[in-house]
């Protein structure tokens, strides 16, 4: 019983590294924003990379008033980005995650 119950451990075992490269892949955050003018993206981009936990960051070509911002969710979150990018000039609200 001892042996059948050890190797049923080894069994479900993760792989060494499974769980860093899980945590290392990742979320994304698209951030609507209204009242985003070119003077105010330098600033929010600025601002946002600084957040630690970003990953990434950028406003959308297609869709400029878009923010899409790569981040480790175990670093940040997007109600954290959501702060750094609000203000009352910019209204900002997250529309996908």
């Amino acid at each position: 019983m001892h042996l059948s119950q050890s190797a049923e451990s080894v069994k479900n075992q993760r792989p060494a590294g499974s769980m860093q490269r899980q945590a290392s892949q990742g979320c994304f955050a698209l951030i609507w924003m209204r009242g985003i003018t070119k003077h105010h993206e330098s600033a929010v981009l600025r601002d946002v990379e600084g957040i630690a936990g970003v990953i990434s960051v950028a406003f959308s070509r297609k869709a400029p008033y878009m923010l899409l911002v790569g981040y480790e969710p175990s670093i940040t979150n997007s109600a954290t980005i959501l702060g750094k990018v609000s203000s009352p000039e910019i209204q900002a609200r997250i529309v996908g995650c």
